[in-house]
C-alpha cells in the first residue's frame, strides 16, 4: 500500500508538467484562432465599409492623402483643395485670390425702392484677397493716415465666419462699429494655434499692426498635433518656440515618396487605433496647453518689439465637453497670470444670451458639434471685442448696439442700445452684399432726423 502511494506522489510533477504544456498549447492555439478570426473580420469590415485601417491619426492622414476615394486626398498632380496653397514654413495657407465651388462669389440682383442698388455680390468666408487674407479688400504695408488703429486677427473657422456671408464676419462687423480702423484677417479654417503663430511670425509682421488678436478655440490647442503634412514644424527649445523645416518639403515630396506598409495586421492596428483614440484627446490637449503657455510668452515679447498690443480671446463651442471646459478655465488663469488683455467669452456670451431672451448665438443647423456663430452671435462677439479694446484704452468708445437678422444673404440690423438714439431712428444696416460698383462699406443709416 505504501508503494502505491509513493508511486502516485512521484508521478505527480510529470503529470503537472504535461498538464501545463497542454494548457500553453491550448492558449497559443486559442490566441492564433482569435488573431486569425479578428484579422479576417476586420479586413472584411474595413473593406465593406470603405474605411482606411490605421494605427493612429497620422497614419490615417498619410493613407487618406493617397487614397483617390478620400475627400482629403491629393491627386497625382498634387493639388490639395482649391482654397489652399503650401508655404515651406507654415504648411497650408489660404490661396491668394481664390474661392472654392462651395463659396463662389454669388451674383444676383437686388434693388431698393428707387432701384439704385442693382446687381450685387455676396462673398463667402473662404474668399481670400491677393494677400491670402480673409478680406475682400487689400492692404498696404504702411497704415493709411486716415486709419487710427490697424488690427491683425488670428483664429480658425470662428474667426473666418464660417457658414455666413463674409461681410457678416466679425472683422467687418468690428469695422462697422469702429469706422476708422483696419482689420486684417489671418484666419485659417480648421487649423490650430501652431498655424496662427506661424502666420503671425512669418506673414503678419510687415503690416506693423497696432493690435494683435488671437481668438483661441480650446480645440485649437490639440489641433497643433494633427497631421504634420499641413502644419508648421513648431517645437519648444530652451523655453522658446522654433519654426523648423517640415518633415516633408511639400505635398509633392510626400506623394511621390511615401508608401503605405506592404504588410500590416488589421486586427492589431484596429486595437492600436481604439487605444489611441481613447487617449488622444487628453494627450494632445495637454501637449497643446504646454505649447500655448510658451506661445503666450513669445507673443508678448514679439508684439512688444513691434509696438503692438497683444489680446487673446479664449473660446468654447456651444456644448463643450468637461475636459474642454476645464482647459478653458486653465487658459483664463494663465492669461491673468501673464497679464495679457483678454475677454472671458464664456461669461460674456452667457450674459448676452440672456439679453437676447436665451436665443442661441450659434447655428443649430450645423451637423457636427462645432456649430459656428450665427450672424447675431458673430455680431455680439465682435461687439465684445470692441468693448474689450475700449476698456483697455486701445480704442475710442463708440455706441453699442443690439443686432437683428432675418435672412442669410440680406441685412444685419444695428439697433442702438441708447434709447435717445433709438427715438431718433438711428438704426443702421449692414448688407451681406456689396454693389457691383465695388463699394466695400455700403451700410445704410435709417435715421429719421427732422
Amino acid at each position: 500500500m505504501t508503494d502505491v502511494i509513493s508511486s502516485s506522489v512521484e508521478s505527480s510533477p510529470l503529470q503537472n508538467k504535461k498538464s501545463h504544456k497542454k494548457e500553453i498549447i491550448l492558449l497559443l492555439a486559442t490566441l492564433i484562432l482569435v488573431f486569425v478570426f479578428g484579422e479576417v473580420f476586420f479586413r472584411f469590415y474595413y473593406w465593406s465599409s470603405g474605411k482606411i485601417i490605421a494605427a493612429d491619426d497620422t497614419e490615417l492622414c498619410f493613407k487618406e492623402m493617397k487614397n483617390p476615394k478620400s475627400y482629403s486626398s491629393v491627386s497625382p498632380n498634387v493639388v490639395f483643395r482649391n482654397e489652399f496653397d503650401e508655404h515651406p514654413l507654415i504648411g497650408i495657407v489660404p490661396r491668394k485670390n481664390s474661392t472654392t465651388h462651395f463659396g463662389k462669389i454669388l451674383q444676383f440682383s437686388r434693388t431698393d425702392p428707387e432701384g439704385k442698388l442693382g446687381p450685387s455680390l455676396v462673398y463667402t468666408p473662404d474668399y481670400h484677397n491677393s494677400q491670402g487674407l480673409t478680406n475682400i479688400e487689400n492692404f498696404s504695408l504702411q497704415k493709411p493716415s486716415n486709419i487710427s488703429k490697424r488690427i491683425a486677427l488670428f483664429g480658425d473657422s470662428f474667426t473666418c465666419g464660417a457658414e455666413q456671408p463674409l461681410r457678416f464676419n466679425m472683422n467687418y462687423i468690428l469695422k462697422e462699429l469702429v469706422h476708422d480702423i483696419e482689420v486684417l484677417n489671418f484666419c485659417v479654417i480648421g487649423y490650430g494655434i501652431d498655424t496662427m503663430y506661424a502666420r503671425y511670425v512669418v506673414e503678419s509682421k510687415p503690416y506693423n499692426s497696432d493690435i494683435v488678436i488671437f481668438n483661441v478655440l480650446v480645440d485649437d490647442l490639440r489641433r497643433a498635433y494633427g497631421c504634420p503634412l499641413f502644419r508648421p514644424n513648431l517645437t519648444i527649445s530652451n523655453g522658446h518656440l522654433v519654426i523648423g523645416p517640415r518633415k516633408w518639403d511639400s505635398l509633392k515630396d510626400f506623394y511621390f515618396n511615401y508608401s503605405s506598409p506592404k504588410y500590416e495586421s488589421y486586427f492589431i492596428k484596429h486595437l492600436l487605433w481604439t487605444f489611441n483614440q481613447h487617449k488622444i484627446i487628453q494627450k494632445d490637449s495637454d501637449k497643446g496647453f504646454k505649447l500655448f503657455k510658451v506661445m503666450v510668452d513669445e507673443l508678448k515679447i514679439q508684439t512688444s518689439e513691434h509696438n503692438a498690443t497683444l489680446v487673446i480671446i479664449p473660446l468654447l463651442q456651444e456644448n463643450p465637453s468637461e475636459l474642454e471646459t476645464e482647459i478653458y478655465g486653465k487658459i483664463i488663469e494663465l492669461l491673468k497670470e501673464k497679464n495679457v488683455i483678454f475677454m472671458d467669452s464664456l461669461m460674456y456670451l452667457a450674459s448676452q444670451k440672456r439679453t437676447y431672451n436665451n436665443q442661441s448665438l450659434y447655428y443649430t443647423r450645423a451637423k457636427d458639434k462645432f456649430s459656428h456663430f450665427s450672424q447675431i452671435g458673430n455680431a455680439v462677439f465682435a461687439q465684445g471685442l470692441k468693448k474689450t479694446l475700449e476698456d483697455a484704452n486701445l480704442l475710442q468708445k463708440t455706441p453699442n448696439y443690439f443686432f437683428a437678422n432675418f435672412q442669410d444673404f440680406a441685412f444685419l440690423y444695428f439697433i442702438p442700445e441708447d434709447l435717445e438714439m433709438q427715438i431718433r431712428g438711428q438704426i443702421r444696416i449692414l448688407p451681406a452684399f456689396i454693389t457691383k460698383n465695388g463699394s466695400h462699406s455700403n451700410s445704410f443709416n435709417l435715421s429719421t432726423k427732422n
